[in-house]
C-alpha cells in the first residue's frame, strides 16, 4: 500500500463553507483570523469522516490528519481494492466574501491533487 504525506498549512481538501455576509455575521464569524494549523481547534475546524463514492473513491478518515513539528500532516493511501484512504479538514463556520489564503506543500506524486477551495451550499447534499 503506497502512502503519501503532506505537510503544510493547507490540506488535500480544505473546505471553508461560504455564505452571504449576513450569514457570516449571524454565525458570529465576521472577524479576521489566522490559524497555523499546528493543532486541532475544534471550535473552528473538523476532521472529515465520510466517503465521496464513485468516480473518486475517497474515504475521508480523521486518523489521516495528524500534527507534528508545528504542522498539520495529511495522509492519503491507496487501498488494496483500488480506492483511497484520504484526509479532509473543513471549517465549522460560515464565512462570506473576502480574501482566503493558504500556504501549502503540494504532493509530489503524479495524480495526487493538492487543493485549497471554498464551497457554498449544504455540505454533502446533491443540490448545492
Amino acid at each position: 500500500m503506497k502512502k503519501h504525506y503532506f505537510l503544510g498549512l493547507a490540506v488535500v481538501w480544505l473546505a471553508l463553507l461560504c455564505g452571504g455576509a449576513s450569514d457570516a455575521a449571524a454565525a458570529g464569524n465576521t472577524g479576521e483570523f489566522t490559524d497555523n494549523l499546528s493543532s486541532l481547534d475544534a471550535t473552528r475546524w473538523q476532521k472529515s469522516n465520510w466517503a465521496n463514492g464513485l468516480p473518486f473513491g475517497c474515504t475521508f478518515n480523521p486518523a489521516n490528519i495528524t500534527y507534528s513539528g508545528g504542522k498539520m500532516n495529511l495522509t492519503i493511501a491507496e487501498t488494496p481494492t483500488g480506492t483511497y484512504d484520504c484526509a479532509e479538514y473543513q471549517s465549522l463556520g460560515v464565512y462570506g466574501y473576502g480574501t482566503y489564503s493558504a500556504r501549502l506543500k503540494a504532493a509530489s506524486d503524479s495524480g495526487v491533487i493538492t487543493a485549497f477551495f471554498v464551497y457554498t451550499g449544504n455540505w454533502g447534499q446533491v443540490n448545492h
